[in-house]
């Protein structure tokens, strides 16, 4: 009896180690940032103003998911942190009306999705900025 449990124990641990792959999301100590930079025009083109913008809703999930498991609103500056995720890949996106946009939600905006990996549990992974129309 001994030795069978000797044998089956390494494989047993082994087993075991594998099958507590972590998926991403909350719970680790990295951290996904980045910015959201906005163009006002005019309803024939120009351009008013541009820059970063603040309170604007941005939204985190896992990429292989189609919910978020997170958001938060930009700072004055434009930026945002997502703190404590785990290792994995990720999707950002935020809301806003644009012409250039992936896909329109049922209230007429456009939202813009970006795809990024945190490879280090402690790391630090920067967004390309946003760049939406208001």
């Amino acid at each position: 009896m001994r030795n069978r449990i000797k044998i089956a124990l390494p494989f047993l641990v082994s087993l075991l180690i594998i099958s507590c792959k972590k998926e991403p999301g909350p719970g680790g100590l990295a951290s996904v940032k980045g910015k959201v930079y906005a163009y006002d025009f005019t309803s024939g083109k120009t351009l008013i103003s541009e820059g970063y913008l603040g309170e604007i809703r941005v939204y985190i999930g896992a990429a292989d998911g189609s919910e978020h498991f997170d958001d938060i609103r930009t700072s004055y500056d434009g930026s945002y942190q997502f703190n404590f995720l785990r290792k994995g890949k990720y999707k950002v996106w935020v809301f806003a009306k644009s012409d250039t946009a992936v896909l329109t939600s049922p209230e007429g905006q456009q939202h813009f999705i970006q795809e990024v990996e945190v490879t280090d549990k402690k790391g630090e992974v920067e967004v390309p900025d946003f760049k939406v129309n208001i």
